[in-house]
C-alpha cells in the first residue's frame, strides 16, 4: 500500500500535479494531402461516400482535399436508382459524379446489381422478365453514366458466406441456368 502511495505521488510531479493538457501549445500544421502522395507513386486513393455527406462543408473540405478516387456508396444501386418499375432517379449518383468532377477526382460506380439493394418491384419477376430487367438496368445505368464513371462492381455479393449462390426466396440469384448445390 505504502509503495502504490509512492508510485502515484512520482507520477504527480512527474506530471505537475495538473490535468493532462489538453493539446499542443502551437498549431500542427496539415499534412499534406493523401492524392499527393498517391499520385506521386503513380496510384489512386479513395473512399466511399454518400452524397448527403457533401453537404457538410468540413466533411467536403477533407474528401476533396485528400482523396482523388471515390466510391458511390449506395446512390448508384438499383433500388435507390428506380424504387419504382421504370421510373429512374439518378439525382444522389449524378451529384456524387459531378462533385468528382469538379475536384479531379475519379468514380467508381457501386453496384449495379447487390442482392441488399434490388428494388421490391423485381421480387415478382419470372425468370424471362428478370433477365430482361437485369439487361436494361445495367444498360441503362451505364449509359447514364457514360464517361464520369472510371470502373464498375457489376454485382456485388453475389456468393453467399457458404460459396454457393446467394438465394432470395428460395431461388438462386441468377437468370442462368439453376444448379443443385446440395
Amino acid at each position: 500500500m505504502k509503495r502504490a502511495a509512492v508510485v502515484i505521488a512520482v507520477l504527480l510531479g512527474a506530471c505537475g500535479g495538473k490535468s493532462a493538457p489538453t493539446g499542443p501549445s502551437t498549431p500542427v500544421s496539415d499534412p499534406d494531402p493523401l492524392r499527393t502522395a498517391a499520385a506521386a507513386a503513380g496510384k489512386l486513393v479513395g473512399t466511399a461516400v454518400q452524397s448527403s455527406y457533401l453537404n457538410d462543408a468540413r466533411y467536403a473540405a477533407v474528401f476533396s482535399r485528400h482523396f482523388n478516387y471515390v466510391t458511390a456508396e449506395y446512390e448508384m444501386k438499383w433500388d435507390p436508382i428506380e424504387k419504382t418499375r421504370g421510373a429512374e432517379n439518378f439525382s444522389g449518383g449524378d451529384a456524387i459524379a459531378n462533385y468528382a468532377a469538379t475536384h479531379g477526382m475519379q468514380v467508381k460506380g457501386h453496384a449495379l446489381v447487390w442482392h441488399q439493394a434490388v428494388p421490391p418491384w423485381v421480387e415478382g419477376l419470372d425468370a424471362a422478365e428478370l433477365r430482361t430487367e437485369l439487361e436494361r438496368h445495367i444498360r441503362s445505368v451505364a449509359s447514364h453514366y457514360r464517361g464520369r464513371v472510371v470502373a464498375w462492381d457489376v454485382v456485388n455479393e453475389a456468393i453467399d458466406d457458404t460459396g454457393h449462390l446467394r438465394e432470395r426466396n428460395g431461388r438462386a440469384c441468377t437468370t442462368g441456368p439453376q444448379h443443385n448445390h446440395a
